[in-house]
């Protein structure tokens, strides 16, 4: 097994497993910093950057597991999820998974596992699942909240303009 350049871990709670694949283009660089400006906010965050020029056998073996069919760089990964490439979409689309990813510690790492993609899968469906619904509820419920301080603001406008 190749040994990655681990960065860190900010914590002794269970750590979230990270992978940046990198052939220092500037983007890769640009996330590599990024990684490390998250890193703080996140007690249970462990990246590791391993570049592919010295692990390429390793990166095959990763874009074949994932059913990686671009060779674009940077790859991001954390548990079955791949990003690849890297703008300001990206940079949310990681941060939603990490936060996704640390609400739960008993996630299925693809690259740490004996497990097939398919079971690993559906393990991390269940954490995606479970971390979208407390969003997805938050939306209408605030909908609800803007339409009854509308309300209660018309009826006390109505009641000034009344007297």
């Amino acid at each position: 097994m190749v040994t990655y350049a681990t960065i860190g871990s900010n914590s002794s709670l269970p750590n979230i497993e990270v992978y940046l694949f990198t052939n220092k283009c500037d983007q890769c660089n640009k996330e590599e910093t990024w990684l490390k400006e998250i890193y703080t906010k996140y007690s249970t965050l462990n990246y590791s950057v391993i570049n592919v020029s010295e692990n390429q056998d390793k990166y095959k073996e990763v874009i074949k597991q994932l059913n990686i069919s671009n060779n674009k760089f940077p790859l991001f990964i954390i548990g079955t999820n791949y990003f690849t490439g890297f703008n300001d979409k990206t940079k949310i689309d990681i941060e939603e998974a990490i936060k996704a990813y640390s609400t739960r510690g008993n996630y299925c790492n693809i690259l740490n596992t004996k497990l097939s993609i398919e079971e690993c899968q559906k393990i991390n469906e269940d954490i995606y699942k479970n971390n979208h619904k407390s969003i997805n509820l938050v939306i209408p419920l605030t909908i609800v909240l803007i339409i009854i301080l509308s309300c209660l603001a018309f009826k006390i406008f109505r009641k000034s303009k009344n007297n």
